[in-house]
């Protein structure tokens, strides 16, 4: 009898060791994969050299471990034995709160004061964005900040005890209370959330997730719109929706650092109520050209169409680095651009953060109206686009819908677009 078992273990630690060996080089089996960012290790070339001094066996079982069989599952399991027994996670700065909320790191620690840079440095700073707000209106510009929530001041009940502690002067008290003094329009939902948090019947912040909740984007969209449109006085589309009836799973984007957590069971939350919307029909709306520079705060709002349909193709500025929505068509840097010119040709500006980002805040804003003229193009280059435009049905017709919509000449718009073509391709 003892033989038998110990016949029947060795055959199961054999059949355990196979079938990933199967699973590796078959995947005969689709397995979901894991959620969240990580180095990717590649199989290496095999070389003598790299055999003898033992380089290329370190970088085969680095990329064994990360490709070998069912390696997913086995790693769902893993955190879900460690969480559930231990309350442990394996995602980098994730904090597992009171009734399993789950933070970032970053955001408690904006919360408690912990990244605080200085009430002087933050007034200086509001006093050159307002500077620079001045330039920008005499060029028919407008400034508008937004100080996007954060989960630590919405959700302090559920810090864990042991990281609660004195809270120092904040980033966000003192740079709200600054724009407040200032002549700075800014519209601040730290505020206006943590007054609607008893009294809204619609999830505000999700218990899993990252950013504000997609429930409460459509309140986002109408007051950044209703706020453009007193600062530009445009008659812009405005966003209407209506709530489906609650689930009692997240969508996605609200349930971010769960996916994280890569567990096998999903957490508890309360009902979500997520809406559909679309936006107003009609020829008698206008459009008013913006530029957003902002954190990942703002990919909710823009993933939306709002750029599209209220913003002429608004372009978003990521952290001040990547453009888009060139980014999702070529490469496309704000440090390759003419930030002046760019700036100054749009009805509105807008900066925003959330609270853990704004000790970098306002990016690289500060430096946006200095000197940074490209070099010339050269004229016969200009000229020859401008031709090619023409003979392009769809392009051309483009360029005289733009004319129209900026009240300028076809042949200024031709112009004008043919130099921002060949500066995108000559990036």
């Amino acid at each position: 009898m003892e033989k038998t078992l110990k016949k029947i273990l060795l055959i199961l630690i054999i059949i355990g060791l196979i079938i990933p060996l199967i699973q590796y080089k078959t995947n005969i089996v689709i397995v979901k994969g894991l959620h969240g960012s990580y180095e990717k290790s590649t199989l290496p070339k095999f070389s003598i050299n790299d055999w003898f001094d033992n380089t290329f066996q370190n970088q085969f079982d680095s990329y064994f471990n990360q490709n070998f069989g069912f390696r997913a599952p086995f790693v769902r399991l893993h955190n879900q034995l460690d969480y559930s027994l231990f309350g442990k996670v394996h995602a980098n700065s994730v904090i597992v709160g009171k009734n399993q909320y789950l933070y970032e790191r970053n955001y408690i620690k904006s919360y408690l004061g912990d990244d605080f840079i200085g009430e002087s440095v933050i007034l200086q700073k509001v006093k050159t964005i307002d500077s620079i707000r001045k330039v920008l209106k005499k060029n028919h510009t407008e400034l508008l900040v937004i100080l996007a929530p954060g989960k630590g001041f919405f959700y302090p009940e559920f810090i864990p005890d042991s990281m609660i502690k004195t809270r120092t002067q904040t980033n966000y008290q003192t740079y709200s209370n600054a724009f407040s003094r200032s002549e700075i329009p800014y519209i601040d939902f730290n505020n206006l959330f943590l007054k609607m948090k008893d009294t809204s019947s619609i999830v505000i912040y999700p218990k899993t997730g990252i950013h504000w909740s997609q429930g409460i984007i459509p309140f986002v969209m109408d007051s950044i719109i209703n706020k453009a449109e007193v600062l530009t006085s445009k008659n812009l589309r405005n966003v209407k929706w209506e709530y489906q009836n609650p689930v009692s799973k997240a969508d996605k984007q609200d349930s971010d650092i769960e996916k994280g957590l890569n567990l096998i069971f999903p957490l508890d939350i309360p009902q979500m109520s997520y809406p559909k919307f679309h936006f107003e029909r009609g020829n008698d709306f206008e459009k008013a050209k913006i530029i957003s520079i902002a954190d990942s705060f703002w990919w909710q709002i823009f993933n939306t169409g709002i750029s599209k349909h209220v913003f002429e193709d608004g372009e978003f500025w990521y952290y001040y680095k990547q453009i888009y929505p060139d980014q999702l068509r070529n490469e496309s840097k704000v440090a390759d651009i003419n930030t002046r010119k760019e700036l100054i040709s749009s009805d509105i500006v807008i900066l925003m953060a959330t609270d853990a980002n704004l000790y970098k805040f306002p990016y690289g804003f500060l430096k946006s109206l200095e000197n940074n003229e490209p070099e010339k193009i050269d004229p016969e280059k200009i000229r020859n686009l401008m031709n090619y435009i023409k003979t392009n049905e769809k392009w051309y017709n483009q360029v005289h819908e733009k004319a129209k919509t900026k009240g300028i000449s076809v042949d200024s718009m031709l112009y004008l677009d043919a130099i921002y073509s060949i500066k995108k391709s000559d990036k």
